[in-house]
C-alpha cells in the first residue's frame, strides 16, 4: 500500500532532523511493511526520537525486521501482524523496552528472546507462546521486566525460571497457574512487582508469598482465595500494595491477625466481608501505614461500615465503602477522608 502523504511528510521531517521530539506516536495509522521500512530509514538518521509507538498497525515480519535495526529506548509493536520471523530479528535489536503483545509469534518466536542481549523490558502478552515459549523467555538473565499474561502457560511454563533471573517485575495474569507454579515463582527473591490475577492459586498459592523478602506490589485478584489465604499473606512484612478483589474472603467472629505489615493500599473489593468478622475489621484499621482501603461490593452492614468509616476519617485514610448493604445512600459513592 502506498505511503500516505501525511506519513510521507512526517518521515521527511524525521529524516531531515526537523522532528525533535523524543516520542513518536503513530498508533492506528494503517502502516504496513512499506511504511515501516521508510520510517526505519528515517529514524536511523534522527538521534532525537527514543520512543516509538506503532500499536495497532499492519506491520508484518519484513517491516519488523527493518525496525529491528534501530536503537531505541522503547518500541511498541503490539497488535500488528508479526510472527516468529519478525520476533527473531527483534530479539537481536538494541531496544530497551519492546512490546510485542497480541502478535502471533508463538512458542518459536518467544524462544528467540532467551538470549537477547539488549532488551531489558519485554511484553509478550497474548502472543500464544504456551508453556514451551515461556520456559525459554524465563531463562533470559538480562530482562528485568516481563509480561507473559494470557498465554496459557500453566505451571509447566513457570517452573524453570532461571535461578540467576534479574526479573523484578513479572506479570503472569490469566495463565492457569496453580499453587504449584506459585511456589516456584516465590523462590525468585528479586521480584518487587508480581501480577498473578485470574489464575488458580487458591489458598496454597497465596501462602507461598507470606515470607517473600522484597515484594512491594502483589496482585492475586480472582484466584479463589479465602480468609485462610488472606491471613497468611498479611504476615508478609514488605508488601505495600495488595490486590485481592473478586476472591472469597470473609472473616469468622474470632478472627484476628497481625497488623504489623507495610501495606499502604489494600483492595478487598468484591469479596464476602460482613459484620460477623468485626474483630478482623478492627485489625484492618490498625495497619499503621495503610492509606487506602477498598472494601466495596461486599456484604458489610451498619456496624462494619461505621467502624471502617470512623477510623478512616480519623486517620485521614481514603476508603471505598460503596455497594455494601450498610452503606449510607446519602453519602458519596466513594468516601474520601482526606
Amino acid at each position: 500500500m502506498p505511503i500516505s502523504q501525511k506519513l510521507n511528510d512526517l518521515i521527511n521531517k524525521i529524516s531531515a532532523g526537523v522532528y525533535t521530539n523524543e516520542s513518536l506516536d503513530l498508533s492506528s495509522q494503517g502502516i504496513d511493511n512499506e511504511g515501516a521500512q521508510a520510517l526505519a530509514d528515517a529514524l536511523s538518521e534522527n538521534s532525537n526520537v527514543k520512543k516509538v509507538n506503532l500499536y495497532n498497525n499492519k506491520i508484518r515480519d519484513d517491516g519488523a525486521c527493518n525496525l529491528s535495526a534501530l536503537s531505541l529506548d522503547e518500541l511498541n509493536l503490539s497488535e500488528n501482524n508479526i510472527c516468529a520471523k519478525g520476533a527473531e530479528s527483534l530479539s537481536k535489536s538494541k531496544i530497551g523496552f519492546l512490546d510485542l503483545s497480541c502478535n502471533a509469534i508463538g512458542s518459536i518466536g518467544a524462544s528467540y528472546f532467551s538470549d537477547s542481549e539488549f532488551i531489558n523490558r519485554l511484553s509478550l502478552r497474548e502472543c500464544g507462546i504456551g508453556s514451551d515459549g515461556a520456559k525459554k523467555v524465563l531463562q533470559n538473565n538480562k530482562i528485568t521486566m516481563l509480561d507473559l499474561s494470557a498465554n496459557n502457560i500453566g505451571d509447566e511454563g513457570v517452573k524453570e525460571i532461571s535461578e540467576n533471573s534479574e526479573i523484578v517485575s513479572l506479570k503472569l495474569s490469566q495463565n492457569k497457574i496453580t499453587h504449584i507454579g506459585a511456589e516456584g515463582i516465590a523462590k525468585r527473591k528479586k521480584l518487587i512487582t508480581l501480577c498473578l490475577d485470574l489464575n488458580r492459586l487458591g489458598n496454597e498459592g497465596a501462602k507461598a508469598f507470606w515470607n517473600h523478602p522484597k515484594l512491594k506490589f502483589l496482585d492475586l485478584s480472582q484466584n479463589s482465595i479465602t480468609r485462610e489465604g488472606f491471613l497468611e499473606i498479611c504476615k508478609n512484612k514488605t508488601i505495600e500494595k495488595l490486590e485481592l478483589f473478586n476472591n472469597f474472603i470473609n472473616f469468622f467472629e474470632e478472627d484476628i491477625f497481625s497488623s504489623d505489615n507495610s501495606l499502604t493500599y489494600l483492595n478487598l473489593s468484591g469479596n464476602q466481608l460482613d459484620d460477623t468478622g468485626i474483630e478482623a475489621l478492627k485489625c484492618l484499621t490498625k495497619m499503621p501505614k495503610l492509606e487506602e482501603l477498598d472494601v466495596s461490593r461486599n456484604n458489610l452492614g451498619d456496624r462494619g461500615i461505621a467502624l471502617l468509616s470512623k477510623n478512616c476519617s480519623t486517620l485521614s485514610r481514603k476508603i471505598d465503602l460503596s455497594s455494601n448493604p450498610g452503606f449510607e445512600m446519602d453519602v458519596p459513592k466513594s468516601r474520601f477522608a482526606r
